[in-house]
């Protein structure tokens, strides 16, 4: 391995032992030429409602476009080829960015739209090139949005929840935002909403409208006995307000995240 090019050597470290994510397109606005969808590979699809930016990589395929009548994204460009692509240099180097003209669409809310960034640290060697950045939850995401004073939007797991709904085998954290309440589920093997839940909402089935992601483990969502839903690590899930039931599915905790609802769950 001694004799592999530095950015195999990279690439080959970053990908070690990550065990899994998923692919996202995200919507472009002012795209030039067909590139109308951006692909960005994330482990963290946790924190996607936490974004404040996207950035793409010197050497990808929308940079060389961008670049064809922008000289000073060409002169960034070249500056951005002269830093070391080893973990340690990046890590060291000052987080740069040049900011384009493309608008990155959230897939949850189009109405919501980020500036485009080439960036330094991101590498075309890991994922797809391409990042969509939550400051609030990455060093390196939070130098970047801080040198161009980006918005930092904490939705993970807080160390200080707001507020936290007990029930006999999990809980519901709340974070309260200017605007927004994000909600945290954590559920025990056994839990079911229409045991666990039900007595303090004093209604048979939960009515409340859902919007989330899994995190881990897994639960049904159940309208009637005809349908009912799996939602699996990774599913992001919307669920009507039309009365349902839920419960865990196996032996392992089940964690989502909610980002529409949570303020009326469990009240």
């Amino acid at each position: 391995m001694a004799n592999l090019p530095e950015k195999v050597r990279t690439m080959q470290k970053n990908w070690i032992g990550k065990s899994s994510g998923l692919e996202i397109d995200f919507k472009l606005q002012n795209y030039p030429e067909k590139y109308n969808t951006l692909k960005v590979y994330t482990t963290r699809h946790d924190t996607l409602f936490g974004m404040s930016f996207a950035a793409i990589s010197a050497d990808h395929p929308l940079t060389t476009i961008l670049e064809k009548n922008d000289p000073k994204l060409t002169e960034f460009i070249q500056k951005c080829r002269k830093t070391a692509t080893n973990e340690e240099s990046l890590e060291k180097a000052e987080k740069i960015g040049y900011r384009t003209n493309v608008k990155v669409l959230n897939p949850f809310n189009e109405k919501k739209s980020y500036t485009l960034f080439v960036a330094n640290f991101v590498l075309m060697d890991y994922g797809t090139g391409a990042i969509f950045g939550c400051p609030a939850h990455d060093q390196r995401d939070f130098d970047f949005a801080k040198k161009y004073k980006l918005d930092i939007i904490p939705v993970v797991k807080p160390e200080n929840p707001d507020e936290i709904r007990v029930f006999e085998k999990g809980k519901f954290e709340l974070l309260h935002l200017p605007g927004m309440t994000i909600g945290r589920a954590t559920y025990k093997p056994g839990w079911k909403w229409s045991i666990d839940v039900s007595p303090l909402s004093e209604t048979k089935f939960c009515n409340v409208e859902h919007l989330g992601m899994v995190i881990e483990g897994r639960a049904t969502v159940a309208f009637d006995k005809k349908e009912i839903i799996t939602l699996n690590p990774g599913d992001v899930f919307y669920v009507s307000p039309k009365p349902h039931d839920s419960w865990v599915v196996g032996d392992e905790d089940y964690v989502s995240i909610h980002f529409l609802g949570a303020d009326s769950y469990a009240t």
